[in-house]
């Protein structure tokens, strides 16, 4: 919920490290990932690339992304066309 609040509004203090932490929790993920954390990189972290403010985000943001794809590397293919799923 914050995360889409974030890419409406495109404010909220401590972001990053709610990223960071998010992060450390992608990491946890079972292999092989359920549906739901790919809608998740689909519908919430991917779309983060398109706020104004990015190189906010950016580091914390490609950190998510990198622990996903350590997860199930065909998860690359979601930021080209959005039919990781």
């Amino acid at each position: 919920m914050v995360f889409h609040e974030y890419i409406q509004t495109e404010r909220h203090n401590g972001i990053e490290y709610l990223l960071e932490m998010l992060g450390s929790i992608i990491s946890g993920f079972v292999i092989p990932l359920k549906e739901d954390h790919k809608k998740y990189l689909q519908h919430v972290l991917i779309p983060m690339h398109k706020v104004r403010n990015f190189e906010r985000i950016q580091q914390p943001l490609l950190y998510c992304i990198a622990r996903f794809i350590e997860k199930e590397p065909s998860c690359a293919s979601c930021g080209q066309n959005l039919t990781c799923i």
